[in-house]
Formats: C-alpha cells, structure tokens, sequence
C-alpha cells in the first residue's frame, strides 16, 4: 500500500497467495485435532480479494472461529457479510470473531504523511461497527511523531483509552532499515541507535525533537496501563461469554471453555520435541 513506516516491500515487492488446496488441507488437518479457531496474522490479507473471500468460504465450511489483520477500507464493506456468516445453515458458534486493525495515529495529518492511504474516521468507523456486533478488536498505534511532546501524547492515549478496544498494540515509531521513514528521519534528525536489538517498537532510536530516548518507557508505560485498565479483562470476557451463550446457548459456552482448558493444558515442550523429530 506504501506506507512508509512498512518493511515489507522490501523484502517482498509483490504479494502471492498460498494455494487454496494448501489452505484446505491445513484446515482439514485442524478440525482432525479438535482445533476450532484460527488467526490471519497477515497485513496482506484482502489485498487479493477474490483470494480472500474463497478462505473465508473455507474457514466457514470448516466451521472455524475466526479473526484476521486487515485493512479498515477493507473490513468496513465485509463486516455485515461476515458477522452474517454465523447464522449460515443453523451453524451459529463458528465464524467471524473479530478484526486487528491499524489505526497508526488518530491525526489524520500524521497518517498523510506515512501515506497510510486511510481517513482516521473511517478507521474509528470500522472499530465502532467490529464493536456494535459484539466483535473483538485489536488496535496498532504509533507514537514518537515528530510533532509528539508528553502533554500531547496524554491527550491521544486518553482518546485511544476511550475506543476501549480489548487489546491495543502501542509501538514507538521506529525506522527500519531500507524504508522511506529510514531515510527521512537519518535525513532530519539523524538516528543515533544502530543497535538492532532495538529496533523493537520499544526504544526511541532517533534524535526526537521533543521527548528524550530515556523518556518513552515510562511513556509506554502508563499508556498502557490507560488503554489496559483492570476492567479490560472482565470487559472483555463478558462480551466473549455473552455471544457464547448468544450464539450457541451452553454448547456455545462449553466450547469457549474448552479452548480455554486446553490451551492450559498444552505441553509446549511435547510439541517442541515432535517438531524435532518430525525436522520441521
């Protein structure tokens, strides 16, 4: 899309799609080991649109509960298609659950000048309809911009705070090797720290004319604690519960418990010990 802020286009200027035979066959292999919710964490994801909508077509013949990272010009025409999906054939606990999106920054000059190529309302519009159907929401944002001091950066957190998403992603602005905010920031200000050990989205690597480096964690700190407050989690897993029950009555809400039961009863270093035999 040309957001200068991605690596991506570096190391792969044009996206290709996994086979759908391939797709299939991973998710038959799935429901074969009881596993019923999948995440697409692929910010490419819509970008080839007939491709796109023939895995969602599969996720739903595989009855499969999921969420992806997606545009919000994309997401806002597919939502209602979606969310619909879930009623398709009397089938209502599996489906659409919910979106990641990257709303960058909520100025809407600061996303012209990373050629983000969205309207900061319209993404704050894709949030409210996620939200309006009872679907889960994750959110990217950005900080260190230029024009960013401490005081104006409380003023945005309280306003990301306020979106109550049920998870935010918070990244220091960070240019990476081989962009175009590579090079306008050496050009500008000048990076300081070559140290890619952080190069992280933690750590403030440039000369920012505002706020010192040693300022942002404790910066990313209490942002996190403001978009993160202790009713998140209960937030959260009311709304998860409640369409549980909504959509499937108790078998719906058995299901939901036994993701969570297996999931803590996974024996990561069983599953690192198969990889290792299996040479994969």
């Amino acid at each position: 899309m040309g957001c200068k802020f991605c690596q991506t286009p570096v190391f792969c200027n044009k996206p290709n799609i996994i086979s759908l035979e391939s797709i299939e066959r991973v998710l038959a292999y799935y429901k074969q080991q009881g596993i019923n919710v999948v995440l697409i964490e692929d910010e490419n994801f819509g970008c080839n649109r007939k491709h796109a909508d023939a895995v969602v077509e599969l996720l739903d013949k595989y009855q499969m509960v999921w969420g992806c990272m997606a545009r919000a010009d994309y997401l806002r025409n597919k939502i209602d298609d979606w969310a619909d999906m879930r009623e398709k054939n009397g089938r209502k606990v599996a489906g659409f659950g919910g979106a990641a999106i990257g709303i960058e920054n909520l100025h809407q000059e600061r996303l012209d000048q990373m050629k983000k190529k969205e309207g900061t309302e319209d993404i704050l519009e894709t949030v409210r309809m996620l939200q309006a159907r009872g679907l889960g929401t994750v959110g990217y944002y950005m900080i260190g911009f230029e024009e960013d001091t401490e005081e104006s950066l409380r003023e945005d957190i309280a306003k990301l705070a306020a979106l109550k998403l049920d998870i935010t992603q918070i990244c220091v602005i960070t240019p990476l090797p081989q962009t175009p905010m590579w090079t306008e920031i050496e050009e500008k200000f000048g990076i300081w720290d070559h140290d890619y050990h952080h190069h992280d989205g933690k750590h403030m690597v440039w000369n920012h004319p505002h706020i010192r480096p040693e300022e942002f964690p404790k910066i990313l700190d209490w942002s996190f604690k403001k978009v993160h407050p202790w009713s998140a989690p209960i937030r959260t897993s009311g709304r998860v519960w409640s369409n549980a029950y909504r959509y499937g009555g108790w078998a719906g809400v058995k299901e939901v418990f036994s993701y969570i039961t297996r999931a803590n009863k996974f024996d990561w270093n069983a599953g690192l010990r198969l990889l290792d035999v299996s040479g994969n």
